[in-house]
């Protein structure tokens, strides 16, 4: 099959996991390589496991940590070298366990990616995963598939950005062949977003930040409107062209931008009707800011923003995971700031999986995903892919999705 592998040199590996151990050197590591090769295709030894034949597997935000930003150190203890990326996946069913029910092959799924105790045979589950936290899961480094938090980063499992991949019986949801790829393919993301909001809602009264409009930023938006949360919301933007998705994604929305040191701080004040402190060369600050920031980009000076822009004692919700090493911690502690991070889905309050509602909610709430899709690649246009999503100004990029030949 042909695959993207991502993988570092063994001596550079080595000696990093050296820096790090006994020289307590935290610095950025090697760049991750990515290649297209041909290779076999993943075995299927375990009984309640499935091959899959990718159909569509996106780029997420993930992904550019890794390969644009090169921002992989806060993340390396989730990955397992040499792994084919892509934990956004649409496939068809090409192999089944012995063991494996409810499902046929041929038939379409998609991919929840995380690799949790369920996924692992491994019985009793751990705590987190007990009480519905499948992405604080204390055995990422269990039995089969090994090491590794989720499809996409596990070397045993494969990855969407190869033909083929492997998954577990509980990780995958049949979808109709009348559904829209373009539709489902937005699923695993809109599950974070839902699981942000359904684990960290506003009260009605709470003004609201959200800092970034990429994919995840508008279906957070998206998550807000559809579960009937009309409050005020400032959206932070990097580019102009987002502007008229965020206003699109939710009707009381208000929209400023992040470029510039101060520029954040200038329409949040405005927005919040409260002073900007300026204390040069430091973070402006707002006192009384937001009552809850989502913070949905992952990258570094965004997320030492969201800290600032928080009202005292306040509560921050950092989502993204575009690069987030080396982060200011100081307003948490003089600021009172509390944050959060509630990654992807896990059991919600009604006991269903997050991941199962934002199936449901893609399928029969006429939410505006698909036109979340802006570009395709074939895979051996990762190259072409990446500087798409490196140059959004240029490119207008979204979301960006491989396409595979079946």
């Amino acid at each position: 099959m042909k695959a993207l592998v991502a993988n570092v040199g063994v001596k550079n590996e080595a000696w990093y996991r050296v820096k790090t151990k006994f020289l307590r050197n935290i610095e950025s590591p090697a760049a991750i390589s990515l290649e297209l090769i041909q290779t076999a295709e993943p075995a299927n030894p375990a009984p309640h496991w499935i091959k899959i034949r990718s159909i569509y597997s996106a780029i997420s935000d993930f992904d550019e940590a890794l390969f644009i930003r090169n921002d992989w150190l806060a993340l390396s203890g989730f990955l397992s070298f040499p792994f084919v990326p892509g934990c956004e996946n649409i496939g068809i069913i090409t192999e089944i366990g012995q063991q494996v029910q409810g499902v046929e092959l041929g038939e379409r799924v998609v991919v929840n990616p995380v690799i949790a105790c369920q996924a692992r045979g491994i019985t009793p589950l751990c705590d987190p995963c007990s009480s519905g936290n499948y992405s604080m899961c204390r055995n990422f480094w269990g039995p089969f598939p090994g090491p590794g938090m989720m499809i996409g980063a596990c070397k045993n499992t494969s990855g969407g950005w190869a033909d083929s991949f492997l998954a577990h019986e509980s990780q995958v949801r049949t979808i109709s062949r009348s559904v829209e790829t373009d539709q489902m393919i937005m699923v695993p993301e809109f599950a974070r977003a839902l699981r942000a909001v359904l684990q960290h809602p506003p009260a009605p009264n709470d003004t609201i930040i959200m800092i970034g409009a990429g994919s995840l930023g508008l279906l957070t938006l998206m998550a807000l409107n559809v579960l009937g949360y009309h409050n005020r919301i400032l959206v932070l933007a990097e580019h102009s062209f987002e502007e008229d998705r965020a206003r699109t994604a939710h009707p009381n929305v208000q929209v400023g931008f992040t470029h510039g040191r101060g520029t954040a701080f200038e329409f949040a004040g405005d927005f919040l009707k409260k002073k900007v402190h300026y204390v040069s060369p430091h973070r402006p600050t707002i006192a009384g800011g937001a009552d809850l920031v989502y913070e949905t980009t992952g990258i570094r000076d965004n997320v030492e923003d969201a800290l600032y822009l928080a009202g005292e004692e306040k509560k921050v919700v950092v989502m993204g995971m575009k690069g987030f090493s080396n982060i200011n911690m100081t307003a948490i502690m003089l600021r009172g700031i509390r944050v959060f991070g509630p990654s992807f889905s896990g059991t919600e309050s009604q006991g269903k999986e997050t991941f199962d509602i934002a199936l449901e909610m893609a399928l029969g709430k006429s939410l505006p995903i698909t036109e979340l899709v802006t570009h395709r690649f074939m895979i051996d246009q990762y190259r072409e892919a990446l500087t798409a999503l490196e140059n959004r100004a240029a490119s207008k990029a979204i979301k960006a999705v491989f396409q595979h030949i079946v």
